[in-house]
């Protein structure tokens, strides 16, 4: 985690700075939840790093990939290089990458302002079996990929059971940039609520962001790969189910 210093773990009120801490402690009680948060927090919380989390499907070769040169953006390219790669490592047949291509989401321009040019991430970990990303870590290529094709189809089904049995779910732990993100005032809602409730308000502060900017390896934090290790997140240090 080189050059990183501190991240900020939403559900867990002890890894706040120490400048919010001391801000939240002696806020005047004329101060409502959204003058604390539009005052206070928001001018400073662009200077701070987030723990966030990717939910995906990947092959050994893309966890490497991964590691190495750190995390890229959602764009045709990069979709194509996927599906060619995947090609000549004999994972998908030249009819098969076809048939991904022509039914992507991404051929439809309603898709391309919620998916290009952005990753996507949760701010606080959930379950393997979360519904909200069973999809994401049981097929490989994830949305791009699978809202293309229909199991309930014959046509579609021998492919969609082969994407699952493609690749190993993973989850991506990254050391987030606040400033890279769109989600600042999200953000600090979230600390200023889960610090008055000290992680009791879980749920409710959970929520889904993006970067535009392409990160380094060292953002990488971890990859816990799903073949290889149980990943629960009530075993992260004070996260409250």
């Amino acid at each position: 985690m080189t050059g990183i210093g501190s991240v900020i773990d939403v559900w867990r009120p002890s890894t706040y700075p120490s400048w919010f801490v001391d801000c939240a402690k002696a806020r005047s009680g004329t101060d409502d939840h959204q003058q604390f948060v539009e005052n206070t927090v928001l001018p400073k919380i662009s200077e701070e790093t987030l723990r966030a989390w990717h939910y995906c499907r990947l092959l050994e070769y893309e966890i490497s990939d991964l590691k190495t040169n750190g995390i890229k953006l959602c764009s045709f390219d990069r979709f194509n290089c996927r599906l060619s790669l995947a090609v000549s490592s004999g994972v998908l047949t030249i009819a098969e990458a076809a048939k991904i291509s022509s039914r992507t989401p991404l051929n439809n321009s309603s898709h391309h302002a919620g998916r290009l040019g952005k990753f996507w991430m949760t701010s606080t970990p959930v379950p393997t079996e979360d519904p909200g990303v069973v999809l994401l870590l049981n097929h490989w290529g994830g949305e791009m990929v699978y809202f293309g094709l229909d199991d309930r189809t014959p046509e579609d089904q021998p492919l969609v059971e082969k994407l699952r049995l493609t690749g190993s779910g993973c989850i991506v732990e990254v050391a987030v940039p606040i400033a890279q993100t769109n989600h600042k005032f999200r953000l600090a809602n979230a600390l200023a609520t889960n610090y008055w409730h000290q992680g009791k308000t879980q749920e409710s502060q959970r929520f889904d962001l993006y970067i535009q900017t392409e990160l380094g390896p060292e953002h990488i934090l971890n990859i816990y790969n799903l073949d290889e290790c149980n990943f629960r997140p009530s075993d992260l240090a004070g996260y409250v189910q």
